[in-house]
């Protein structure tokens, strides 16, 4: 019995390593976006990436779904626990999203696409669809690096789903 058992606290503890499972310090930017939950009946957002894992210079692709029209917003927090802001990369960049409908990332309205760039290692990705008349700082607001949950986060009208991104050198 008593070999079973390591033999079982062998096994999750792997598990818990192969699936990526970890742990961060409550102040940081990974525990936030770790924490942040849309509402149980709010709409879904579905995204799949053009590969698993990208190495440096690698050109990123999303298609990103959602269940309700609105404003989508890619909030990326990196490996040195810094939060930016992906998409849109400027105001002057129309972000809306249609329902039901398949969104293409980097897309013919926008010049510039995604790379695969430093620091390497494992990123969490947020995709976030707002109604149109808000903005990202109504559900998160990024400064200086550091991402802090608003009021309007505990809402039902915006949706969310969020992906690990991993970057080789």
């Amino acid at each position: 019995m008593r070999t079973f058992n390591r033999f079982l606290a062998l096994a999750l503890f792997s598990s818990a390593l192969i699936t990526g499972c970890q742990s961060y310090p409550s102040n940081s930017n990974h525990h936030t976006l770790a924490n942040l939950h849309a509402h149980p009946q709010a709409a879904k957002v579905q995204v799949e990436l053009s590969a698993k894992s990208y190495h440096l210079n690698d050109p990123i692709r999303f298609r990103v779904t959602s269940q309700q029209t609105g404003r989508l917003w890619i909030v990326q927090v990196d490996p040195d626990d810094q939060a930016t802001v992906l998409y849109p990369p400027s105001s002057a960049v129309d972000n809306r999203i249609s329902a039901n409908l398949a969104t293409d990332l980097p897309n013919a309205n926008w010049a510039t696409e995604f790379r695969a760039v430093k620091p390497t290692g494992r990123s969490q990705l947020a995709f976030i669809v707002t109604p149109e008349k808000y903005s990202l700082d109504d559900i998160l607001m990024i400064r200086n690096g550091k991402l802090t949950k608003t009021a309007f986060a505990s809402d039902q009208s915006w949706a969310f789903t969020q992906m690990p991104l991993v970057i080789y050198p």
